[in-house]
């Protein structure tokens, strides 16, 4: 009577740390009035400010091509300006260059922009009578638009976010790190081999317990990130400090900690011998 195959069953896992390459800041620029008219403007010219401030950093956008029979957008005071005082951050790509090519990353960058890519929505607006316990009070006007930059160089952002910080009407909602596409797409390859091969050797590890010459075959695996499609897992975090500059003013100094990629696999051996 032949005795049963044995079975081993584990999981493996692989992470690496890479520094962020890019931050996403997301300000919104609002702002609350009994005059519609007034609202819209004070966040119309507070807008224009940001949009300034950002087309300073960041590339030239190309110009569409206008449709046949249209003329081309008129030309605005500002924009395409582009700031050459910018410098580049060596220390940041250091990680991730031997990943992909920094020339097909996106968003690019630019060694001359801190900025690689932003976006603006227009102004929106909306209106309610708030209620009080003494009835409904005066009408309210709300008049709302939204930012989106991608910041490739940390001192720019920081010298950024120092420069709108305090502006009127302005909020800086939220900033979160990331690596490129190309870059994380690279990693998530190689971590989903080394978790398999990790769970590989612990699998041989349980047979050779057993049999000193037993061999392993995998029979099934599966990621253990099914229901993310598979993909393994980022974890970015971040954290934000006030420094003294050399002229002894504080400035807040953005201090991203490593992103955390993680692939995690269960699969199943038998023994042969």
């Amino acid at each position: 009577m032949s005795q049963p195959q044995l079975q081993i069953s584990v999981s493996g896992t692989h992470s690496v740390q890479r520094r962020p390459q890019f931050a996403d800041i997301h300000i919104s620029v609002a702002n609350e009035s009994e005059d519609a008219a007034k609202s819209f403007a004070a966040v119309e010219q507070s807008a224009e400010y940001v949009q300034l401030q950002i087309r300073k950093l960041a590339p030239p956008k190309e110009p569409r091509a206008a449709p046949t029979g249209e003329a081309p957008p008129p030309f605005r005071p500002g924009q395409g300006s582009g700031g050459a005082d910018a410098t580049t951050s060596q220390a940041s790509a250091q990680d991730d260059e031997d990943d992909v090519a920094q020339a097909h990353e996106w968003p690019p960058r630019h060694p001359e922009y801190p900025v690689s890519a932003w976006s603006m929505a227009r102004i929106s607006t909306s209106t309610w009578v708030p209620y009080t316990p003494e009835g409904d009070g005066p009408r309210k006007y709300e008049a709302r638009a939204t930012f989106k930059a991608t910041f490739h160089h940390l001192a720019g952002l920081e010298a950024f976010v120092d420069q709108i910080g305090t502006k009127e009407n302005v909020t800086i909602d939220n900033l979160s790190w990331h690596l490129s596409p190309e870059t994380g797409a690279s990693i998530a390859g190689r971590i989903r081999r080394a978790a398999v091969q990790d769970a590989v050797q612990k699998a041989q590890d349980y047979a050779s317990a057993v049999a000193p010459n037993a061999q392993v075959v995998p029979v099934e695996i599966a990621d253990a990130e099914l229901g993310s499609g598979g993909m393994p897992r980022f974890a970015p975090m971040a954290a934000a400090a006030f420094k003294q500059n050399s002229s002894g003013d504080s400035r807040l100094s953005f201090e991203p900690e490593p992103i955390t990629v993680e692939a995690n696999v269960h699969a199943k051996f038998v023994v042969v011998q």
